[in-house]
């Protein structure tokens, strides 16, 4: 039972039944919930699907390369994305829709074990080899910002998740530096 629910209701007063309670009288403010009294509420992102984050990161040559990660503990993966401006493509990437000038140069999915930072890979992760679908940002900024990702992506054998590998979600606000 919560405050809320157990506080009884004031008798009225034979003059001023219509009129509200005085403001001089508030009721006492509900007590911030403990995780005890959160019940089955998740945490904002943990167990509600995938959690994305990304971190901006200075390539070779003057590029830049946007690291994301994505991780889904119900199926016990973590997917790593790195998607570059770097201009001198040996070769294409992994054919994703991106920005003018950008691509998805290389992905992977790995386990938990090893944790899900972006830009931090899991040396035992399984190589993306196609994909689909869309990866896209705020062009309006110097910086990329508000991520959007809708992909769908093939993974080589022996994989952590079967394939195809389905990822839709947003990174809001600007995307920060890695940590060194």
């Amino acid at each position: 039972m919560t405050v809320l629910e157990s506080q009884q209701p004031r008798p009225a007063d034979d003059e001023g039944e219509d009129e509200p309670a005085a403001p001089s009288d508030p009721a006492p403010p509900a007590p911030e919930p403990t995780p005890a009294d959160a019940g089955d509420t998740a945490a904002p992102g943990i167990g509600n699907g995938p959690v994305l984050a990304a971190c901006l990161e200075e390539g070779g040559g003057g590029c830049l390369v946007i690291n994301i990660s994505v991780l889904d503990e119900a199926a016990g993966s973590c997917v790593e994305l790195a998607v570059d401006n770097c201009g001198t493509f040996s070769r294409a990437g992994i054919p994703v829709d991106t920005p003018v000038t950008w691509r998805l140069g290389s992905a992977s999915v790995g386990d938990l074990e090893e944790g899900c930072v972006p830009a931090a890979y899991d040396p035992d992760s399984a190589i993306i080899v196609d994909g689909s679908g869309s990866i896209g940002w705020n062009l309006d900024t110097r910086r990329p910002s508000d991520l959007v990702l809708d992909v769908s992506l093939e993974a080589a054998g022996g994989a952590v998740v079967p394939s195809p590998i389905g990822i839709a979600g947003t990174f809001a606000g600007a995307v920060p530096d890695c940590e060194s």
